[in-house]
């Protein structure tokens, strides 16, 4: 952070005494100065945010929180989620209670002995336990301490069992939290029966928590997802309802006209009626976006004035920005701008040539143009998208969210007419998702894109920008070939005899890949604690289209605990698995799949792999114990994969196979714990490195502090996914040494920890 500042203030008194002494444009100056101002505005809100954030030392303590709900509160069959806002805070000690400089928003969950019922705006005392923001490290994947750092979230945990956890007084009123709680209530209430459920939610709300997974997958594979987001079109909406009553009512009252005219009256009711549903949406950024737009539209028809486009985007962005500088770290602040900013741009190509296939060749338009942009944020694109928008985007605007909305205006008044609205709304979407689902349902819906480096994603950007000119404009078709980095950009993989490993952050469980010339083989795929929270799908699949891997040549599943095979199923689902190799045979892991036992030995592009065990020989049941182990190796280097074997496996295995356990990486056995890592083993494999996955300040505290001590002791370093992140390992063909890469401390940024 502090060379960012110093750049910034060195660069801003370089262009000030640069410009003085050269005369510069006035302009160019006032440009410079405000570039910096900005940057340093920014900086100070991230600055201020990094010194809020709860400290490492109260980290997994015992807090005593009073504060009040805000947002949404998720209600689960077996927990309870919110944001709990900090008013006070105290550490409790033997024997007493100290206060602690802590305030901000923290994401809480409770998981046990919760209240039925947790509402917006409640005032509550908590004992609680908490940690820093922390998230998975993977190239390809979402960057979770990202999001909650936009968020201004300064730290995760959970609500402890205690008789201190008490409402606090009177329930405060909650303000438009409180009231988007009880449509949100009235909507889950009536639509308890209907799947669109969610979408309705989001529609009127913002809660989007309803939406499935499958449906996720629905919208994901259409490029669709726009569609339960608040966008500018819902706003204007919104505020034409607003306008539309007091027509009418100037209509029948004609001498209204001689106290206020109607444009003035309209507009402010209808800027009014915006801003209430921008509210009741959350005030998400591109509702935020939206509003600001319309806002300024409406000050143009009350003065009479047509305001140009570039100045009211420009207007939104500075508003966006100055409510909350952080906006720009999220992809939902560059999507909503930049999509606006094409559209804008498609519809000025060709002022003088109307046709009736301009709305088609616009969808067309943006639909291309946001592929480098999805490419490089979600690693896919759509290629229905032009023709499930063409119809969705018209239907939903004049169908779906005008019966969402009278719901929400008459639920005071009648919430027995506020459910029949819902109702057919929500029929509405069922008539649009069949569409949308038949559409999704072919295998070349979505392409699968490897994540661009971003000078070439901001390459591919400006290529369609160029493309998309006016006219006239000359060398418009070097656009094309600007974009090309998109579809043909590769990354790079290993030489033949050549092998990489890459052991993926999961947090407490095992997810790694071994790639070689041709070859792909995935060695456990990490926990899945629900259906939100299934690493095959969070970390695994994201890494795999990040490497533009479309295809499995052989999934080994070491053994049956959910933390090595809880994503298996995902991947299992997604992409073509060649051989599956497992003595796993529970079908809720593997599905219909007939797997492969661990034994046997093969070879890959001039990379051994060899099973070493389970055998036959090896009478011990214990399930960590008969877990697959994998050793791989080109003639000059080698990994042993160990899965979650412990201490009689190791002496057996170190008894029986001496030598060929010899490897210059271990993948830590039952991720160090006590069980497991014992000198006898060790000594056979003499690793030159130790890679450990195992979760941040994980509740099992693995790595155990003597395994730790004990690999320190004998000279292996030991590289831990909870701090390294993803361990890449490149495992040359020859005498050249192998390198080592960790993502978390080559590609940290200030929001990370």
């Amino acid at each position: 952070m502090n060379l960012w500042v110093g750049g910034a203030i060195a660069l801003s008194i370089s262009l000030l005494v640069g410009g003085i002494w050269l005369r510069l444009n006035r302009k160019l100056l006032l440009a410079s100065v405000f570039i910096t101002v900005g940057f340093l505005y920014a900086w100070l809100h991230a600055y201020l945010h990094i010194a809020q954030q709860l400290p490492e030392n109260l980290a997994g303590k015992d807090l005593i929180l009073t504060g009040v709900i805000s947002g949404l509160p998720e209600a689960g069959s077996e927990s309870r989620r919110f944001t709990f806002e900090i008013e006070k805070a105290e550490q409790t000690v033997p024997g007493e209670t100290k206060a602690v400089a802590l305030s901000g928003k923290v994401k809480l969950g409770w998981y046990r002995h919760f209240p039925q019922q947790l509402n917006a705006g409640e005032r509550w005392q908590l004992v609680v336990r908490a940690k820093p923001p922390s998230g998975f490290m993977n190239p390809g994947g979402f960057d979770y301490e990202k999001w909650l750092f936009a968020e201004r979230i300064i730290g995760t945990g959970y609500v402890r069992r205690s008789e201190l956890n008490q409402p606090l007084g009177n329930v405060w009123s909650g303000g438009v939290d409180a009231l988007r709680q009880q449509v949100q209530q009235a909507i889950q209430y009536h639509l308890e029966d209907f799947p669109e459920l969610g979408v309705i939610a989001a529609l009127a709300v913002a809660d989007r928590s309803a939406i499935s997974t499958e449906q996720w997958e629905v919208l994901r594979r259409t490029g669709t997802s726009h569609l339960v987001a608040i966008s500018g079109l819902h706003i204007a909406l919104v505020a034409g309802f607003g306008f539309f009553p007091v027509l009418m009512a100037w209509w029948l009252f004609p001498r209204l006209y001689l106290w206020l005219p109607v444009r003035i009256a309209g507009g402010v009711a209808g800027a009014m009626a915006a801003t209430v549903y921008a509210l009741m949406a959350g005030f998400t950024l591109p509702t935020q976006r939206a509003l600001v737009m319309v806002l300024i539209i409406l000050v143009g028809l009350l003065g009479r004035r047509a305001i140009p486009f570039a100045s009211i985007l420009c207007w939104a962005l500075l508003a966006v920005l100055l409510l909350d500088p952080l906006a720009s770290l999220s992809a939902g602040f560059w999507l909503s701008f930049l999509a606006v900013l094409m559209i804008f741009m498609l519809t000025r190509r060709d002022l003088h040539r109307k046709r009736k296939w301009d709305v088609l060749t616009i969808q067309i338009g943006l639909s291309l143009g946001m592929i480098p942009l999805t490419a490089g944020f979600f690693g896919s694109a759509s290629l229905v998208s032009p023709l499930a928008n063409l119809a969705a985007v018209p239907y939903v605007s004049l169908f779906v969210v005008p019966l969402v909305l009278l719901g929400m205006i008459v639920l005071p008044f009648s919430e027995y007419l506020a459910a029949i609205l819902w109702q057919l709304s929500a029929y509405a979407v069922k008539g649009l998702w069949w569409g949308l689902d038949w559409l999704a349902g072919f295998e070349w819906a979505s392409l699968a894109l490897p994540q661009l480096p971003l000078i070439w994603g901001a390459v591919t950007v400006v290529g369609f920008l160029l493309l998309i000119m006016p006219r006239g404009i000359p060398g418009r078709w070097l656009g094309v070939l600007l974009m090309m980095p998109v579809f043909l950009w590769q990354p790079q993989r290993p030489d033949v005899g050549s092998f990489e490993l890459t052991v993926l952050d999961v947090g407490q469980g095992l997810a790694s890949v071994i790639r070689t010339a041709e070859h792909t083989l995935i060695f456990d795929t990490g926990p899945k604690a629900s259906e939100t929270f299934d690493t095959g799908k969070l970390v695994v699949l994201p890494w795999l289209r990040a490497q533009h891997i479309d295809r499995i040549d052989g999934l080994v599943i070491s053994h049956a605990d959910n933390d090595h095979s809880g994503g298996a199923l995902a991947v299992l689902d997604e992409l073509p698995v060649e051989r599956l190799i497992t003595d796993v045979d529970d079908p809720e892991i593997i599905g219909d799949y007939s797997p492969e036992p661990c034994n046997g030995q093969w070879e890959w592009d001039g990379v051994q792999f060899e099973m070493l065990h389970p055998t036959a020989l090896f009478e011990h049941r214990k399930r960590n114990n008969l877990s697959c182990v994998l050793r791989v190796s080109n003639g000059s280097h080698s990994v042993l994969f160990s899965g979650d074997i412990e201490r009689s496996a190791e002496y057996w295995l170190s008894k029986h196979l001496r030598e060929q356990l010899k490897s210059e990486v271990l993948i830590v056995p039952h991720h160090g714990s006590n069980s497991s890592s014992s000198p006898a083993f060790l000594k056979r494999v003499d690793p030159k490195i130790a890679v450990v996955s195992a979760g941040y300040r994980s509740r099992f505290k693995h790595p155990a502090v003597k395994v730790v001590k004990r690999y320190k002791d004998w000279g292996i370093p030991l590289l831990n996914t909870a701090e390294s992140g993803a361990v890449s390992v490149v495992f040359p063909m020859g005498d050249e040494a192998f390198s080592v890469r960790e993502f978390r401390s080559e590609e940290r940024r200030f929001w990370n920890r």
